[in-house]
């Protein structure tokens, strides 16, 4: 990681090499302190050493570093869900991983709240209340009966899965933002536009959009 000085680009910092990532830093405040967090991870085939690690923006000092969640290609950046609770997610089958952020006056500690199989391989999820909503797609999970374990999905801060849109509709690898309360999510297979309402209560669409009037979503 480096840090720029932004009206110069002069390097203001440089930190050593922690592997491969597909995965943007991203600035969370934590505890009240503003950093940047970012996932990595040293590949050896399918096996390898994950890292994620959290630096001063000032100064580039890490804060914290941790090795307990492994993506043999991170991409998702980091999401952080309370003040002391941060998501990190990827597919490729690695799964995801709550971890607890401690700082006990400038001790910095991490430890692994609960692992899910599930993960979303490119986009980042949205923490809204007191839920975590993602897409659940990625290779595995892209054909045939494997397309019923994906789709939108809706879990609570513990790891429970709510509910999930499974194939009904799957909407791919397609982009999701948070517009004015409501997830916008682009199917990453035909194009359609879908505005969803979020709640826990379950799947909540308020419009669809065939925007570039190709095909089907499902080939008669």
């Amino acid at each position: 990681l480096i840090g720029l000085d932004k009206r110069t680009g002069k390097v203001l910092w440089k930190t050593e090499g922690f592997g491969d990532s597909h995965s943007t830093p991203t600035v969370l405040n934590l505890h009240g302190v503003e950093q940047v967090v970012f996932v990595a991870t040293l590949r050896d085939g399918d096996d390898g050493l994950g890292t994620t690690l959290s630096v001063l923006p000032e100064t580039g000092e890490v804060l914290w570093k941790t090795h307990i969640y492994f993506n043999k290609i991170p991409i998702p950046f980091a999401t952080k869900v309370t003040e002391e609770l941060v998501w990190l997610t990827g597919g490729y089958d690695c799964g995801s991983c709550m971890v607890k952020v401690r700082n006990d006056g400038g001790d910095w500690t991490v430890e692994k709240v609960f692992d899910k199989i599930e993960g979303t391989q490119i986009h980042p999820p949205f923490v809204i209340g007191d839920y975590i909503y993602f897409l659940a797609n990625e290779n595995s999970n892209h054909k045939g009966e494997a397309r019923q374990k994906g789709g939108l999905a809706c879990m609570d801060f513990n790891g429970k899965i709510l509910w999930h849109t499974g194939e009904e509709p799957f909407m791919g690898r397609g982009n999701m933002i948070l517009v004015d309360g409501h997830l916008l999510i682009q199917d990453g297979e035909v194009g359609y536009l879908r505005s969803v309402a979020p709640s826990p209560d379950g799947y909540q669409e308020e419009g669809m959009l065939d925007v570039f009037g190709k095909k089907a979503e499902v080939d008669e």
